[in-house]
């Protein structure tokens, strides 16, 4: 066994026959000449672990399979997940990603349209359930027009934000 031979710690994923997952973790014991007595064996169950992350990537699944572009911002207004449009539109437009991706708090990035940061955090604060603004966006030689809508989720533990673009309303005032 390689712990025994290399006198250092070890752990691997194993699945029991009945499904639930562990961390197995193999650690070699001492005395104090370095003569090895034991090797003992710990299991973790992270059965819950292993749910939890199948459950997230089905939901980046769902969310990458629409057109809109979508963001889960936490209470705080962090950006803790986005969709493949999102980040597809990020980089088209050469809008930073450490400015509008995940981890960024897009309560900043709005800051200068003070209308839509506004109406952010009053859904954020739970003042309101819902905030939506039609707003141009330049993008290259196009400047299509959005609607952005942020809902509160139902627990209260952030904001689902999704712009759509409106294919028929182009540049000019709104």
């Amino acid at each position: 066994m390689r712990v025994q031979q290399s006198g250092k710690p070890e752990e691997q994923e194993v699945s029991a026959e009945s499904g639930e997952h562990y961390s197995m973790r193999l650690t070699p014991s001492f005395t104090s000449q370095r003569a090895q007595d034991l090797l003992l064996v710990s299991f973790t169950d992270v059965s819950g672990l292993k749910a939890t992350e199948a459950s997230r990537l089905q939901l980046q699944l769902v969310i990458d399979s629409l057109s809109e572009l979508v963001a889960v911002l936490g209470p705080d207004g962090r950006i803790r997940l986005v969709n493949q449009a999102w980040s597809d539109a990020a980089q088209r437009r050469g809008a930073a990603l450490a400015r509008v991706g995940v981890g960024a708090n897009y309560l900043e990035a709005c800051r200068t349209a003070p209308e839509v940061n506004r109406g952010l955090e009053a859904v954020l604060l739970g003042s309101q359930e819902q905030f939506s603004a039609e707003y141009p966006c330049k993008d290259g030689e196009r400047e299509p027009w959005f609607r952005m809508h942020a809902s509160r989720m139902r627990d209260g533990s952030g904001v689902v934000v999704s712009h759509l673009e409106l294919p028929g309303r182009r540049g000019g005032g709104p």
